[in-house]
């Protein structure tokens, strides 16, 4: 009899299985990147309740074995490189041999063929806004066209990770057709601040780290130049770079020319960041007014960590007012490696911006909060 009652249990367990609403995202890439962690953790914190489809456009990717982990079913299509038309026809015809009951887009590239690929589908769309919008003209001009072209019937709703890119949104052409809002990125939360306040002697190692793709957006040029200062005073100190990206060797080599090259690691992709994040002393995010929001920051104030942020407007949204971080003049070498110098000085300041930051964290940034800002838009049809 008990025998019987597991295998009906298990059977009725499955049946519910099947009949959960079924979510399809849509996301470029599998890279290490903020955008696939911010998908990552809504399926995360929503997969016992949905059924979850991760197509990625392009190919292979490390976060693919993670969304799998998570109870994604995850496909590459190899379609993000092809010919306008073809890239329709295939999506197109991939979004025609399923029904989902809510699509949620992981970027803006495309946007207006993917929402034309996804016309048959009877959803919404939720699409997810990581960086200011692009005014250049031929960028937009080939929107408004595509727009024209392909149009859709879905009805689209744009997040924004910041109210400083919602605001580049409703100036935007294009984008200003859409319903817009704004909704923080998500990171994983500690249960407690891991991050202890040590004495920091110049004659031992201290470490300053800075997590962030390697590429334009951000502002490690001026980080390296400020570490120069930096070294000065605390001729042990260690930069910790994590992250890979275009202007990698750019960067390696002004290490070197500043004579630096031995003080500084390019860690590259490290799946464990928060494991690297707790060792480090101070944590540095030296950005650009093309960044977004900015999860690298977000994730070291969630590790207690005390941090120098570029003076920005989507950086105080993440900190708040609650001196949650001390802020440097953007692209300022000498005024970064002065804050830089008196947060290694005053170990008392260090624990209070570290309980502030973890607070602050705790309280924006739960995953939960942000799949349920998305699903209560998509639950019409949920």
């Amino acid at each position: 009899m008990c025998i019987l009652q597991s295998i009906f249990a298990k059977i009725f367990q499955m049946m519910l299985k099947n009949n959960r609403p079924r979510l399809l995202h849509l996301i470029p890439f599998a890279a290490l990147g903020g955008t696939e962690k911010d998908c990552l953790y809504f399926i995360e914190a929503s997969r016992d309740e949905y059924e979850q489809r991760v197509w990625v456009l392009d190919g292979e990717g490390p976060m693919v074995g993670q969304w799998r982990e998570a109870g994604a079913d995850v496909s590459l299509l190899h379609i993000l490189h092809l010919s306008q038309r073809e890239f329709i026809r295939r999506l197109s015809a991939y979004a025609a041999a399923e029904d989902f009951d809510g699509i949620l887009y992981w970027s803006t590239i495309k946007l207006p063929l993917v929402r034309y690929a996804m016309r048959g589908q009877r959803c919404r769309m939720a699409v997810h806004v990581g960086n200011p919008a692009n005014f250049k003209l031929l960028s937009v001009l080939k929107q408004m066209v595509d727009h024209v072209l392909y149009p859709s019937p879905v009805d689209t709703r744009l997040f924004a990770c910041s109210q400083y890119v919602l605001r580049s949104l409703g100036i935007h052409p294009y984008y200003r057709y859409f319903s817009a809002t704004v909704s923080y990125n998500p990171v994983r939360l500690l249960e407690r601040n891991p991050y202890v306040a040590r004495p920091l002697d110049k004659d031992r190692e201290v470490i300053i780290g800075m997590t962030a793709r390697l590429d334009p957006i951000k502002d490690h040029p001026t980080l390296l130049m400020a570490f120069k200062s930096v070294v000065a005073h605390y001729p042990h100190a260690r930069l910790w770079l994590i992250g890979d990206g275009m202007l990698r060797c750019q960067l390696e080599q002004l290490a070197h020319q500043l004579g630096i090259s031995s003080n500084v690691v390019f860690w590259g992709n490290v799946e464990d960041v928060y494991g690297k994040l707790q060792q480090m002393d101070i944590f540095v995010y030296s950005t650009t007014p093309r960044e977004g929001l900015g999860n690298a920051l977000s994730e070291a104030l969630a590790c207690g960590l005390p941090c120098v942020v570029s003076d920005l407007p989507m950086m105080h949204e993440i900190t708040g007012d609650d001196f949650a971080a001390i802020f440097f003049k953007p692209n300022s070498a000498e005024d970064l490696a002065v804050k830089i110098v008196e947060l290694l000085n005053s170990e008392d300041q260090r624990k209070v911006l570290s309980q502030n930051g973890f607070d602050r964290a705790l309280a924006n940034f739960d995953a939960k909060r942000y799949a349920y800002e998305r699903l209560n838009f998509l639950r019409p049809k949920l």
